[in-house]
């Protein structure tokens, strides 16, 4: 069975683009009212000692936004979830300075509804340093914690915290979301990706699947069945055509299926890696799926495909066999 997820938040991460609009614009009355006036709100920054609660921390912050000499903020990474009135994200970001000073900044912001509209309620900002400073060397990602382990060790951690599972997995992203954003200005694109979204989540729950998480304008989908997450793949490029403009918006999907490594709220493993390159692989308008998801399904009457395609996928060696989804 599908484990219960946090339900992902473009809009939660739309705000943040409007707080960083405004350290852009240095428009502190803009910051003013997307930050929370209660007694709980705190601030924490990069300096040691700048931890600052209620009426403090708002007008410490707002100043700050003043005093930034127009600084260029871009977004590496970002992801936002909500549950009820509370929602949560966290955010890598680059900050360049007119002095020509170049910082990375990382924050985790908790957000709460406050009547109809998100609020932040914390903010916490920092900029990494390497552990090396603390005269340490410490583990920084699983493949390295992996590495240092001998085979009995790495089946002991897995099991300890991992729950293991076959699924299929469905990635899919829009195409060329640059060129469109730039032809569409940041509103009128946020809104088509936010309608964008909720068509898939209509359409996963539709199928009994589940929205893992949306990354941008893509969006990585985990089913039980082969065939629900085909027949999802297929209403997802439909769903298309009820989206404005119609004739610029195309979406490349990617289907496969096979054994996950499933862990707070997401999933991992080759399984994951191969879907999400099989989506790379695809055009705008396609559905790959790969070999093992067409021997799933192929007796169904209700699905065709192409001839076999053999492609390379970035950091999975070997060549691989995927198929053209008929879409109809």
């Amino acid at each position: 069975m599908i484990a219960a997820m946090l339900r992902p938040s473009d809009e939660l991460a739309a705000v943040f683009r409007r707080i960083v609009d405004a350290f852009e614009r240095g428009d502190a009355e803009t910051m003013r009212g997307l930050l929370s006036h209660s007694e709980e709100t705190v601030v924490i920054g990069s300096d040691a000692d700048e931890w600052l609660a209620g009426i403090e921390a708002t007008e410490v912050f707002v100043a700050q936004v003043s005093e930034m000499p127009g600084p260029k903020v871009t977004v590496h990474r970002l992801s936002a979830f909500e549950d009820g009135n509370v929602g949560w994200l966290a955010a890598d970001t680059t900050m360049e300075l007119d002095t020509g000073a170049t910082v990375r900044f990382r924050y985790t912001v908790v957000f709460r509804l406050e009547g109809a509209v998100w609020k932040v309620v914390q903010w916490h900002g920092s900029v990494p340093e390497s552990s090396d400073s603390l005269g340490l060397e410490l583990t920084t990602s699983l493949s390295q914690l992996l590495d240092s382990l001998d085979e009995e060790d790495v089946e002991s951690l897995l099991r300890r915290r991992f729950t293991t599972g076959v699924l299929t997995l469905l990635f899919s992203d829009i195409e060329g979301s640059t060129s469109l954003t730039e032809m569409m200005g940041d509103a009128v694109w946020t809104d088509v990706v936010h309608r964008h979204f909720a068509d898939v989540t209509r359409i996963a729950t539709e199928e009994d699947g589940v929205v893992v998480k949306t990354i941008g304008d893509g969006a990585m989908l985990a089913f039980e069945s082969a065939h629900n997450a085909v027949r999802a793949a297929i209403e997802i490029e439909r769903s298309m055509v009820g989206l404005q403009p119609a004739d610029e918006l195309r979406v490349r999907i990617g289907v496969h299926a096979g054994d996950t490594l499933y862990s707070d709220g997401d999933y991992f493993g080759l399984t994951v890696n191969k879907a999400a390159r099989i989506t790379a692989a695809a055009h705008g308008g396609q559905v790959l799926v790969s070999d093992v998801v067409r021997g799933l399904v192929e007796q169904s009457p209700e699905f065709g495909f192409g001839d076999p395609i053999h492609v390379e996928l970035k950091g999975i060696p070997g060549v691989h066999t995927v198929f053209a989804l008929d879409i109809g």
